[in-house]
């Protein structure tokens, strides 16, 4: 059971940090969308007329902008709490591949998405069963630092 749950943890190690990078890129876009939006200004008034309705430009500019500057804020906050996790997850995963038996098997493996463990014996020069063996004193070997 510790070992399924620490394998299910090392399998999301290469993805959490791919999604870190897209994360990053994602806060970079909002952070130029909210600078953009800062920078625009109201309608500027020719004091002529132009249609027979009571408009409000500046102001309906105004709320537009204030609306899509909370919706930008809320996302910014989903991301921050994104990265922490991830940044979280991916600290005790290094944290334990410095103490881990096999960390070189386990990081091709689970980190590389080396598949079937058979190519990884290969380049370890053992067979598929002591690939497994290895992987398996591995886990053991992090176990109680990943849970």
């Amino acid at each position: 059971m510790k070992r399924d749950a620490v394998r299910a943890i090392l399998k999301t190690w290469r993805k959490a940090e791919k999604e870190l990078k897209s994360l990053d890129r994602e806060y970079r876009t909002i952070v130029d969308e909210i600078d953009a939006l800062r920078g625009l200004q109201a309608v500027k008034m020719d004091g002529m007329p132009h249609g027979n309705a009571v408009t409000h430009p500046t102001e309906d500019s105004a709320v537009a902008i204030l609306d899509m500057l909370q919706a930008k804020r809320s996302r910014l906050g989903d991301i921050f709490r994104k990265i922490e996790a991830d940044e979280r997850l991916l600290d005790r995963i290094k944290f334990a591949m410095v103490l881990a038996k096999n960390a070189d098997l386990l990081k091709r493996y689970y980190h590389d998405g080396v598949r079937p463990m058979e190519k990884v014996a290969e380049e370890f020069h053992v067979s598929k069963r002591t690939a497994w063996y290895m992987e398996t004193e591995g886990i053991d070997s992090i176990a109680d630092l990943i849970l």
